[in-house]
C-alpha cells in the first residue's frame, strides 16, 4: 500500500496511534483516545477508522488531532490500520497500533517511546500486557506450526496440545526481562513508522486473524521485536468470549492464507527463528 492524502503541512507529532471500530462501543472509543490525548510529554495524534455499518459521533472527533474515517464497509483490521500507517497527514517516529478494549496508566506511552528511543535496533514493542484480574496474557509468541494452531483449535484439552501450547506461547518463560520475540500481538504495536511502511504495511489478504502474526515476523526479520516488561496494561480479550462459527471461519481461512505464504511443512525460517528465540531466552534466564 502506498501513502495517501499527502499533504505538505502535516502535523509533526511524537507518536501516530491507529484505532480500527467495528461496531464498537462509543464509550470505549472515547476512553481509549482520551488516555492517549491526555498522555502527559507525548505529542499524539489518532487515527480512528470505523469498519461499522454506521457512523460514530463523538465530540473527540472534532479535536484536530483526531483524523476519524468512516470506511463505508468492513475494510479489515489490518487494511484498516494501513489507513492510518500510511496517512500523510501526520509524521511521527513511532505509529502505535492497538485496541480498543485496552487501559493503560499515566506515562505509558512515554515509557514506551522512551525505551525504543534507548533501543535503536528496536523496530517493534509490547508492554506486558495482563487480565483486568491480574493474570498475565501469553502473547510474546514462535512462530507456529500448524499443528500449533490446528491442535489448541480442536484438541484443546488434550495433553499434547497443551504441551505445544506450552512451548509456542513461552509459558515456562517469566515474562520480567527484555526479550527479542519473534510473534508479538497486535492488541499493543509501537513500531518504527518508517519500517512498517517501508515493508508495505499489513498484508490486506489477511482480513483479520493471521495479519499480526504475519507484520509481526516481517518486522522481526528487519531488526527486533521487543517485549517491554517495564510497561504493563490491561487488555480484556474479548476476542476469547463464547464461540462463533463465522468466526471459526474467518480464522481457518486467514491462517490458511498466512501458512500458504510461509510454508505448511517446509518453513525452514521458522525452525531458525524459533530456535535463536528459545536459546536467548534460556541464556537470558540464566544469567
Amino acid at each position: 500500500m502506498q501513502p495517501d492524502n499527502a499533504d505538505a503541512s502535516a502535523q509533526a507529532v511524537d507518536l501516530c496511534v491507529s484505532l480500527v471500530l467495528y461496531k464498537t462501543q462509543r464509550a470505549e472509543v472515547e476512553h481509549v483516545i482520551e488516555l492517549i490525548l491526555t498522555e502527559a510529554n507525548v505529542n499524539a495524534v489518532v487515527f480512528v477508522i470505523d469498519n461499522s455499518p454506521d457512523a460514530m459521533e463523538s465530540p473527540w472527533f472534532s479535536d484536530p488531532r483526531v483524523h476519524y474515517v468512516f470506511a463505508g464497509g468492513n475494510l479489515g483490521y489490518g487494511k484498516g490500520h494501513n489507513r492510518g500507517i500510511f496517512s500523510d497527514l501526520a509524521t511521527a517516529p513511532y505509529h502505535l497500533v492497538m485496541n480498543t478494549d485496552i487501559d493503560f496508566p499515566p506515562g505509558a506511552l512515554k515509557a514506551m517511546i522512551a525505551f525504543m528511543d534507548a533501543r535503536p535496533g528496536a523496530v517493534l514493542s509490547m508492554p506486558r500486557v495482563i487480565y483486568p484480574d491480574g493474570r498475565i496474557q501469553t502473547l510474546c509468541r514462535l512462530l507456529p506450526s500448524p499443528a500449533n494452531l490446528l491442535f489448541r483449535r480442536f484438541l484443546g484439552q488434550s495433553q499434547y496440545a497443551k504441551t505445544l501450547d506450552d512451548n509456542y506461547e513461552l509459558r515456562w518463560w517469566s515474562y520480567d526481562k527484555v526479550a527479542n520475540i519473534p510473534f508479538l500481538s497486535g492488541c499493543f504495536m509501537m513500531m518504527r513508522r518508517d519500517v512498517v511502511r517501508r515493508i508495505g504495511g499489513f498484508d490486506e489478504r489477511f482480513f483479520v486473524y493471521g495479519e499480526d502474526l504475519d507484520l509481526s515476523r516481517r518486522m522481526h526479520a528487519v531488526g527486533q521485536t521487543l517485549l517491554n516488561p517495564g510497561v504493563q496494561i490491561i487488555h480484556e480479550y474479548r476476542s476469547r468470549r463464547g464461540f462463533s462459527w463465522q468466526i471459526l471461519s474467518l480464522q481457518i481461512t486467514n491462517l490458511s492464507r498466512y501458512f500458504n505464504k510461509w510454508g505448511w511443512v517446509l518453513d525452514r525460517e521458522r525452525a531458525r527463528v524459533n530456535k535463536r528465540a528459545v536459546d536467548a531466552l534460556v541464556a537470558n534466564d540464566a544469567a
